[in-house]
């Protein structure tokens, strides 16, 4: 039986000694844990209080109170007659240097009379019956400058014109030698014989047209106005009669 242990004791020896020595394991080494910073709250009170101090520590500096304008105001002045337009007499008077015959025309209608008070300006706007076959009408516009309105009548201010807010004023009566005035009229005779030169005396309404030439310059014909006067056709002339007529123009 001792052999027997004895044998069993050397096989167990031998196996520890065939088998691998385990390596040793260092211990692994404890970290300690990041410490966080405390999160410090805003005195938002604090800060509010502070302020308010300060605004009621300073003193605010007196203002000076402000000087009152005692110096006298110039009067207003009054709004000068616009460099435009020629008067009713030299338009006429220029008229009669190119033509001395006024053929008949149709029926006249004043359309409106519309004042614009900040201009100091009165339009006039009519129509004339046309007796060329195939042409209704012809339509004109007059712009009398230099008027005086006022919000009452007097023995100056007699024309009572309607406004577009639907109040009256009384505007002077249209004067033929001191009003300047602009004109057009839609017939052919005024656009090829008159309205160049109306322009250049600044007395037409609206753009100018291109100046009159002949298709055929080898006609023989003479040109329609050689004296290059400034002036009215017959619509025109024939307006100016009606409203002398209507006593809206002395």
């Amino acid at each position: 039986m001792k052999n027997a242990q004895d044998i069993l004791m050397a096989i167990r020896e031998a196996a520890k000694k065939s088998r691998p020595a385990k390596k040793k394991v260092s211990p692994k080494k404890k970290v300690s844990p990041k410490k966080k910073k405390p999160v410090v709250k805003k005195k938002v009170a604090t800060k509010k209080k502070a302020v308010a101090k300060k605004k009621a520590t300073t003193k605010k500096r007196p203002v000076a109170p402000a000087k009152k304008d005692t110096a006298p105001r110039p009067a207003a002045k009054r709004q000068r007659t616009p460099k435009i337009g020629v008067t009713v007499d030299k338009l006429e008077a220029s008229t009669k240097k190119h033509r001395t015959k006024v053929n008949p025309i149709g029926r006249i209608k004043i359309l409106s009379v519309n004042p614009v008070v900040r201009n100091r300006q009165v339009i006039v706007k009519s129509e004339v019956q046309a007796k060329t076959k195939g042409i209704r009408s012809y339509q004109q516009t007059f712009v009398f400058s230099g008027v005086n309105f006022s919000e009452t009548k007097d023995s100056e201010h007699k024309l009572a014109v309607n406004l577009r807010t639907g109040n009256l004023v009384f505007a002077e009566t249209l004067d033929e030698g001191k009003h300047p005035m602009q004109l057009k009229c839609t017939c052919e005779d005024f656009r090829f014989v008159w309205a160049w030169w109306d322009n250049k005396a600044k007395a037409l309404v609206g753009a100018n047209p291109k100046p009159y030439t002949r298709v055929k310059p080898d006609s023989g014909r003479p040109p329609v106005n050689p004296g290059k006067y400034p002036g009215m056709c017959k619509h025109l002339l024939g307006v100016v009669e009606r409203l002398e007529k209507n006593k809206l123009l002395k």
